[in-house]
């Protein structure tokens, strides 16, 4: 169901006609102000548990993505965006434009929801061939495809917001399985020096 969910999440985060900006979320929360997402940090050394070994010349550098996939012990597989310590917030269309992935090119969140939305068959339908669509639609490490995984995360992260500003209480992961055995997996990406400096630009 995460296609027509990116149809849904267009409509909330970044739908437009004719260059008008129609998001929902703008419209009637166009005071709201999102935490920015965690910076992908190039590092020669390694990230997470992630060792790099080189030597002192060495021109690789690994870095992190702001995203991780959890897999519980029934199977369920869930995915959250991981968010920066300095609780820097950014506004709704500003939040929108970072980058979610860096493999094999810069992907953001708003590319990820027009892509499968409107070419993936979603509610805006589009036929044209999409590159970055067909790299979404890679398997991830618990063989659901990334489409899926960034989809889930926005909508979890929707269900999050509307939970305070409209205050109820969404669905949730059953407590029972947050402290059963599970597995969490990160998207790491390993450039040569030169692509990761350029990247830690965007």
């Amino acid at each position: 169901m995460y296609r027509p969910m990116a149809g849904q999440l267009r409509i909330l985060w970044c739908d437009q006609c004719r260059g008008e900006d129609l998001s929902l979320l703008i419209k009637l929360h166009n005071n709201l102000k999102i935490n920015k997402l965690r910076p992908v940090n190039w590092s020669d050394k390694g990230s997470g548990p992630l060792v790099m070994t080189q030597g002192p010349s060495g021109t690789n550098r690994i870095g992190r993505m702001p995203f991780e996939i959890v897999k519980y012990s029934n199977g369920l597989v869930v995915s959250n965006f991981l968010f920066d310590e300095t609780e820097e917030v950014l506004d709704i269309k500003n939040w929108i434009e970072q980058s979610i992935n860096f493999f094999p090119t810069p992907v953001t969140i708003k590319e990820v929801v027009r892509h499968i939305a409107d070419k993936g068959g979603g509610a805006h339908v589009d036929k044209n061939a999409s590159y970055k669509l067909n790299l979404l639609y890679q398997k991830s490490p618990t063989g659901t495809p990334y489409a899926e995984v960034f989809t889930q995360a926005l909508g979890r992260l929707t269900q999050q917001i509307g939970e305070k500003v409209l205050g109820y209480s969404g669905c949730k992961v059953p407590f029972e399985l947050t402290i059963d055995r599970h597995e969490i997996f990160e998207c790491l990406m390993l450039a040569h020096v030169e692509l990761a400096e350029a990247l830690s630009k965007r």
